[in-house]
């Protein structure tokens, strides 16, 4: 026993080991429950606390809170060389009331400066940092070395000359940033204000950060976020949440609110920003295979720049809203732009009032863009591909009203070489300006189009398209290039809403492009409409009550049949009309004169969308018919096949056998092609959709290169 005691003390005095946490308080007044504090009391209660934050940074070892009551505090102790406070030790700094203290810099160039000396994690609540338009930096993490770990919560940043937070070495086990803000009313330097590009290993996590940059006359280059990993791996970064703005002037390198470059899979979302200057970029994600950018918000009223801009190979850009509200068209602000990348995905976002360049694939691009919806351009282009190589656009809407002009789809070379293999496929022209534009380009460029549909209330130019040196003034010209493509209203719901009515003729007008979802996420059904919305009537809807004779019909489904069901308010004689569009042509005749009615169609093909109108005729000849209805058959009941089987198969044909119960994505791979490879059955991808939709819920529209998909097997 005493042998025990006798470790237990040694161990103790020889290694510092300490039985809890201390926490400090630092007061300047009465308030809140503490005492005026004073330098040489205990600083361990509110009765007894420091004065100063620098005698509580000169007494706490690693571990430890500092909490301060309401108050600025200026003074200067605690720091060392050009610094206000140094920290070597890990620590959480708080306040006692949401940013009710206050750590004012009145003349070191860093207001925090941390330079572990040991692995530690270095917090922040919610008090205030204020620079003061003094300090070039208000808070650094340098000597990364250690591993450190930042956390900011709730903390806000004011007036830094030059930068509000930067790492200057690349070690950092984890920036945790949630509900920050930093706010500089009139920076002075050409700076970044969230400089963590030395970022070498580590991970990024930013969920709430609030950015409100001024830049006074004279300051250039200035960016929001900007993180870089000098390696390429070893690094996650994830950006949610950020609102604000950062206005700058134009400088020698493209500024942007968010800038990540060289890290994979790095994810820009739910975000909410302003762009106010000229040269300014809203999201710029450079290199890096895998990166998002999804579900946010950039309000553009600048005169230069773009408002997301990437070269990332497979970058996903999906579900954001940007507007430009500067109306100077003689400015050249540009909306969403992939260039020199290969696999990227640009699908249901909203792009409105910019100039040229709304949706496009620069330089060597391999690109999608698809349900996208471009509305009241400034003019040059909105679909556009400059020296691109296979890009797509399908199903995007562009609608151009009065006033507003430009060209629907434009194709250039880049100086160098011409855009090859593009293809333009069941999108919408609107245009209502005077002299309606739906395409142009160069002399020597070539395209794919087909069922695109063009129109506009005014009176065609000679130039309304322009393609492969050629002009075409009329539609009947133009189909001699498109023979598919199609003349007529496309008849929106309203001039902001692109939905289409039920009797446009871009409903059932597209060409089957294998997407899966609209603008709106709605599955398509049968033939794919032309434009952003699918118009698809679902079989759960019922029939409305109304004076028409066919009423309460029901449909159900399995892998071959479907089986209506309905009533009539008279005995009736009634034809089934189906077919897998809208356009139905197959009947079958029900000869029975009764007022409930059932009838079993047979042999239809597996997970297939049809379509089916009922007429019935009573014995005095009168005659109602129903809407259309729809319902998709049941997918075949198939079972992935098992590892062994699938062994055989490919050792006979001298192939590395997959494993049927889980599949990794690879490059070129569809929903479709996958299916066919693991369940002999290509119409079986909605199977796969179903099992995964849990760990991928965009997997109907987005399919990653590397995601792992699981199936039920027979083994």
């Amino acid at each position: 026993m005493f042998f025990s005691f006798l470790l237990v003390f040694i161990f103790g005095f020889c290694f510092g080991a300490r039985a809890s946490a201390t926490t400090y308080y630092v007061s300047q007044s009465a308030t809140n429950g503490y005492n005026i504090g004073v330098d040489t009391n205990s600083g361990q209660t509110k009765e007894l606390p420091f004065l100063t934050v620098g005698k509580a940074v000169s007494t706490y070892s690693a571990g430890d809170t500092i909490v301060l009551n309401d108050g600025t505090y200026l003074t200067t102790a605690g720091g060392s060389g050009a610094a206000y406070l140094t920290l070597t030790k890990a620590v959480t700094i708080n306040a006692e009331t949401t940013l009710g203290a206050t750590i004012t810099s009145t003349s070191a160039s860093y207001t925090i400066y941390i330079n572990p000396s040991a692995t530690g994690t270095y917090t922040f609540g919610s008090l205030i940092l204020n620079s003061n338009n003094v300090s070039y930096t208000s808070l650094t993490l340098a000597n990364s070395a250690y591993n450190p770990t930042l956390v900011l919560n709730g903390t806000r940043i004011l007036n830094p000359t030059l930068r509000g937070i930067i790492v200057t070495e690349g070690n950092p086990a984890l920036i945790d940033v949630n509900d920050a803000s930093i706010y500089i009313s009139s920076l002075s330097n050409a700076g970044t204000i969230f400089d963590l590009s030395y970022l070498a290993a580590g991970n990024v996590e930013i969920d709430g950060l609030t950015l409100n940059v001024t830049t006074a006359a004279g300051a250039a280059s200035v960016e929001g976020i900007k993180i870089v990993s000098s390696t390429g791996t070893g690094s996650t970064v994830s950006v949610k949440n950020v609102t604000g703005s950062v206005s700058s002037a134009v400088g020698n390198v493209n500024p942007g609110v968010i800038s990540i470059n060289n890290i994979p899979s790095a994810e820009v979302s739910d975000f909410d920003i302003t762009l106010t200057a000229a040269g300014t970029y809203g999201i710029n994600i450079i290199t890096g295979s895998g990166a998002s950018i999804h579900d946010g918000t950039i309000n553009y009223n600048a005169p230069a720049g773009y408002a997301i801009y990437s070269n990332a190979p497979s970058i996903s850009i999906y579900g954001n809203t940007v507007s430009n509200n500067n109306t100077d068209q003689s400015k050249t602000p540009h909306g969403i732009a992939i260039y020199n990348t290969t696999g990227g995905h640009v699908y249901q976002n909203s792009v409105s009032g910019f100039c040229p360049a709304y949706l496009a694939a620069l330089t060597d691009a391999t690109t999608m863009f698809d349900y996208n919806i471009v509305m009241n351009p400034y003019g040059n282009y909105q679909l556009y591909a400059k020296g691109a190589t296979g890009s797509k656009f399908y199903n995007n809407t562009v609608y151009a009203r009065t006033g507003y002009n430009g060209v629907c789809m434009g194709m250039q070379d880049n100086g160098v070489t011409h855009s090859t293999g593009v293809e333009y496929k069941n999108n919408i022209c609107y245009d209502s300006s005077t002299s309606p534009k739906f395409l142009f380009t160069d002399a020597n460029q070539t395209a794919t189009f087909s069922n695109n549909l063009y129109y506009s209330p005014e009176a065609l130019i000679a130039t309304s398209w322009q393609y492969g040196g050629s002009n075409y003034s009329t539609f009947a010209n133009w189909q001699s290039a498109e023979a598919s493509a199609i003349w007529g209203d496309p008849l929106f719901v309203s001039s902001s809403d692109y939905n289409l009515q039920s009797t446009s003729p871009a409903i059932n007008a597209g060409i089957d492009v294998s997407l899966t979802a609209d603008y709106a996420g709605n599955p398509i059904c049968g033939l794919p409409d032309v434009g952003a919305y699918e118009n698809c009537v679902s079989e759960e809807e019922e029939e409305e009550e109304n004076d028409l004779n066919v009423h309460s019909v029901k449909l159900t489904s399995t892998e071959n049949s479907v089986t209506l069901k309905w009533k009539t308010d008279n005995n009736t004689k009634s034809i089934v009309k189906y077919g897998i569009n809208k356009n139905i042509r197959k009947n079958k005749k029900d000869n029975d004169k009764e007022k409930n009615h059932k009838m079993t169609i047979k042999n239809l093909l597996p997970n297939t969308q049809y379509y089916f109108k009922i007429k019935a005729k009573d014995s005095e000849n009168n005659e109602d018919s129903s809407r259309v209805h729809s319902i998709k058959t049941l997918p075949r009941t198939v079972i992935a096949r098992t590892v062994l089987s699938s062994q055989k198969e490919n050792q006979a044909k001298n192939e590395t056998a997959p494993n049927a119960c889980s599949y990794v994505v690879e490059p070129g791979d569809a929903l479709w092609s996958i299916a066919k490879k693991i369940y002999g059955d290509p119409t079986a991808y909605l199977l796969i959709i179903e099992k995964n939709k849990n760990n991928y819920p965009n997997i109907g529209s987005k399919l990653l290169v590397g995601q792992k998909l699981t199936f039920d097997c027979d083994n």
